[in-house]
């Protein structure tokens, strides 16, 4: 991801989460986003005509009046006319991930990126979660993700940490180790 895809979507959600702060609407908000969310990665078609430069801003602000004004709020419709505006609605799902991130943090919420190999069974995930929270002192929110090039094991990304204990990666340092020897 460039610098400019990764920090558009933040300016952004920064500036959407301050006002629906300051507005005491947050939880509203979140939920209008997670709605919209869903229909973004359910049909990325929204996304391609809003992002579509042969498409006329004429013909976006309609399609955004006629699905968003009636079922979101105000501040959630202009956002999004905003963004075609700017010409920033590609970035729109990051906006949408950024300012979850924002909310989860202002909650105490923190996320976890668990990679493993395959599935990750509930009790063990669970297991986890419950010594990641009392290691953090926070609420765990874990996004599982399946890597089978880590061949085992598991990685985890919190607090842009990475704790590495894959078989992938132990078998990398062992490859070091060896390839660092000496031999007479």
């Amino acid at each position: 991801m460039s610098h400019i895809e990764h920090q558009v979507p933040r300016r952004y959600a920064h500036a959407l989460f301050n006002v629906a702060k300051n507005k005491g609407i947050i939880d509203q908000i979140s939920n209008e986003l997670a709605i919209i969310r869903s229909i973004i990665t359910a049909d990325d078609s929204l996304i391609s005509f809003l992002s579509a430069p042969q498409v006329t801003d004429e013909n976006k602000f309609q399609l955004v009046e006629d699905v968003f004004k009636k079922r979101f709020s105000d501040l959630i419709y202009h956002f999004v006319k905003l963004t075609i505006e700017k010409r920033r609605s590609p970035y729109l799902l990051g906006i949408i991930n950024e300012f979850t991130a924002l909310v989860e943090e202002a909650r105490g919420i923190l996320r976890v990126k668990m990679t493993t190999a395959i599935p990750m069974d509930l009790p063990l995930r669970d297991e986890l979660s419950l010594k990641l929270a009392k290691l953090t002192g926070k609420t765990i929110n874990i996004y599982p993700e399946i890597d089978q090039s880590i061949i085992g094991g598991v990685v985890i990304n919190m607090n842009n940490q990475v704790i590495d204990d894959s078989v992938r990666h132990k078998l990398d340092l062992m490859r070091n180790q060896l390839l660092s020897l000496k031999v007479h």
